[in-house]
């Protein structure tokens, strides 16, 4: 498809079949950033559980000293 015709059709399309169009990418996008994200090796994982747990002794400290 090219350019054109992408924009031919979207330019067709009602209000309420751009929005369910909208709505089906933003679900495929956090699907496949999710997908990235938990597809990690298990010391990638390991990393950053260690990562966060320390940021938030960090920031505990910062808050409550």
């Amino acid at each position: 498809m090219t350019e054109n015709e992408l924009k031919e059709f979207v330019d067709s399309l009602s209000e309420n079949e751009l929005q369910e169009l909208k709505n089906e990418i933003d679900k495929r996008v956090r699907k496949n950033y999710f997908r990235k994200f938990f597809n990690a090796t298990s010391l990638q994982m390991f990393l950053f559980v260690v990562i966060l747990e320390f940021l938030i002794e960090v920031i505990v400290e910062i808050l409550f000293d």
